[in-house]
């Protein structure tokens, strides 16, 4: 009987040694199994990720960890009222939200572009897809997941580039299309005073004939004529002449050979300066030069006054002025050639006949330059009476001025062929984009703007990057080319005037420009730039930054990858093709209007609308 007992009793010890784990593994398994089918469809929501969505993931991680350890994402903050400018046209309003959701999104790539042709053409780039699919957890905690998440990270975009009914229209209209004025007027509105914002719209109206223009055949030529005057050497050539004496410090003949578009780029070890051999080590201050040669190529060049439309005073003011910058000189001396040109002007007959309203300058320097007022800097020639019917091609316009006009100022990239144009484009559509935003810059005062934005970039350094301007780092096309092709945005601050060079250096390599200041572009160039200010760029007084109002590396991480891609999409598309000098003797078809064609064509357009005004009024 005991040895029955003993063998139950062993019996029941080893069901239980094997019952009892065996339940544990199961319920281990089982477990294991939900939180694994869980994990699956958080992360890709019914889908593996390929190899660039995971590696993407991971960029977005490390994004977050670089934000959430930096002052712009305190570590208590999930839900907190912030103050963020409205659309990033300036107007602050409060918040109640987690604002660096997307922040982590900004560390794919852009090849996120996916423009059509450039996927066709065989780019590495990849389709996004549902773009929250792969968002970590811990972005979806703060919430940024489901209907209510996309709404609020649609708030916080609206708030910084403008309402969010834009994003529904199609993508392929043009800027300036009728139906879309009143869209344009608003945005313009948020930035632009009323009374800037009515003559940037008057000077707009002389080029949106030109946007829409059906092409013509190259020999017509009706209404297009062009009369250049025939100056003394001592207005252009004689000055070319003095570059080695424009700087007391430095030589600048090599800025003038080619056609003033420089000396050609003979080593690019980034290699990003593509098509080679098309790439030139060109000067801001060329646009005189450079506007010159292209005109002598020009198709409808008259030498007979009564036959143009349109006339050129091929006087090289910008040079002038720039040669007694740093002279002592007096005012007489300074001002010589502008009152010599008057007198020159009212000797013919095609210019008393309209008092110069058909006539215009190229001045490859600034208008303050040219408006001497209680400083020793500069000259007075657009202060001399005669030229005030005068039509200016500026790098800076006076915003109040409706005869200055604000043009690109030239970069280092001079095609010669449609082809090379196309090669560009698709390597600023398929860039691999790794930085958040970057700055290329030199301080300037401790209290400047710029101050404050490269203490906040040097301080993420796997957000931002920054280039130093020192030396002539900066005067090499390769390195500013380099860092603006691999950032999704590039910080412009005003430099020694409102405008710089490298917001166009920026543009044409598809980075979208922040602005802090509206007169480095917004109230510049009305007939390169489009009206709607949040199709290319971000704005955001330069007070709020430095006063930490706003901070720039949320701000701009809370734009998503899909709205970057449609202003990119507009600056590669609508944009950069516009922004370009193309070389003197180029064949150009379908990127025709590069800068000189569009400053012309609308030049004409505003002489007419000119004459028109004025022959109603006799």
């Amino acid at each position: 009987m005991a040895k029955r007992m003993n063998a139950a009793l062993l019996l029941l010890l080893l069901r239980r040694l094997i019952i009892v784990p065996s339940m544990l593994l199961i319920c281990v398994f089982c477990i294991w199994t939900v939180f694994g089918l869980t994990a699956f469809t958080v992360f890709s929501q019914s889908r593996h990720c390929t190899a660039q969505e995971c590696t993407s993931l991971a960029r977005r991680w490390i994004v977050l960890s670089e934000l959430k350890s930096s002052e712009a994402f305190p570590s208590n903050l999930l839900l907190k009222e912030q103050v963020l400018p409205s659309d990033g046209f300036g107007r602050s309003t409060k918040s109640t939200t987690t604002d660096h959701q997307q922040g982590a999104e900004d560390g794919d790539t852009v090849t996120d572009l996916e423009m059509e042709d450039a996927e066709a053409a065989g780019n590495d780039g990849h389709r996004r897809g549902d773009e929250e699919a792969s968002l970590p957890l811990e972005l979806k905690s703060l919430g940024f997941s489901g209907e209510k998440g996309n709404a609020r990270r649609q708030m916080i975009e609206n708030r910084v580039l403008g309402t969010g009914e834009e994003d529904v229209e199609d993508e392929d209209d043009d800027y300036g299309e009728d139906e879309d004025e009143a869209d344009e007027t608003q945005e313009d509105s948020r930035v632009i005073r009323p009374g800037l914002l009515r003559i940037m719209d008057e000077l707009r109206e002389h080029s949106r004939n030109e946007d829409n223009a059906v092409e013509e055949p190259s020999s017509s030529c009706s209404g297009k004529w062009i009369y250049s005057y025939n100056l003394p050497a001592r207005f252009n050539a004689d000055l070319v002449a003095l570059c080695d004496r424009i700087l007391p410090w430095y030589s600048m003949c090599d800025y003038f050979e080619n056609s003033g578009m420089g000396k050609a780029v003979t080593t690019d070890r980034a290699g990003v300066l593509k098509p080679a051999g098309r790439w030139h080590k060109t000067n801001q201050y060329m646009l005189e030069v450079l506007f010159h040669a292209r005109l002598k190529e020009y198709a409808c060049l008259t030498d007979d006054p009564a036959k143009a439309q349109l006339f050129y005073i091929p006087y090289y003011g910008g040079l002038d002025v720039f040669r007694y910058h740093y002279a002592n000189v007096s005012y007489e001396q300074k001002d010589e050639l502008g009152v010599e040109l008057m007198g020159l002007l009212e000797q013919h007959e095609s210019w008393r006949r309209n008092g110069g309203i058909d006539h215009f300058l190229v001045l490859g320097k600034i208008t303050w330059d040219f408006r001497r007022t209680d400083t020793e800097w500069g000259n007075t020639l657009l202060m001399l009476p005669g030229l005030e019917n005068v039509t200016r091609l500026l790098l800076e316009r006076d915003p109040w001025n409706a005869n200055d006009v604000g043009v690109p100022h030239p970069t280092y990239f001079h095609p010669a062929s449609d082809r090379d144009v196309e090669e560009w484009l698709h390597a600023v559509a398929s860039s691999r984009r790794d930085a958040l935003f970057s700055f290329a810059g030199m301080p300037r005062t401790t209290d400047s703007i710029r101050a404050v934005l490269i203490a906040i970039c040097t301080s993420q350094p796997r957000l931002c990057r920054f280039l130093e301007c020192s030396g002539d780092v900066c005067l090499r096309p390769e390195s500013t080319t380099e860092l603006f092709l691999a950032s999704h945005f590039c910080l412009q601050p005003v430099g020694d005037s409102a405008t710089r060079r490298s917001v166009f250096d920026s543009l044409i390599a598809g980075c979208i420009p922040v602005l802090f200041s509206q007169e480095t572009a917004y109230v510049q160039y009305p007939w390169h730039l489009p009206a709607r200010l949040a199709d290319y760029s971000v704005y955001v007084p330069a007070e709020d930054v430095k006063s930490g109002t706003v901070d720039i590396a949320r701000l701009l991480a809370a734009i998503s990858p899909s709205r970057r891609r449609r202003m990119r999409r507009t600056i590669v598309t609508r944009i950069i093709p516009r922004l370009l000098y193309a070389a003197p003797a180029a064949n150009l078809t379908t990127f025709r209007r590069d800068a000189f064609q569009v400053s012309i064509t609308s030049l004409l357009e505003k002489s007419r609308s000119a004459l028109a005004a004025l022959e109603s009024k006799l």
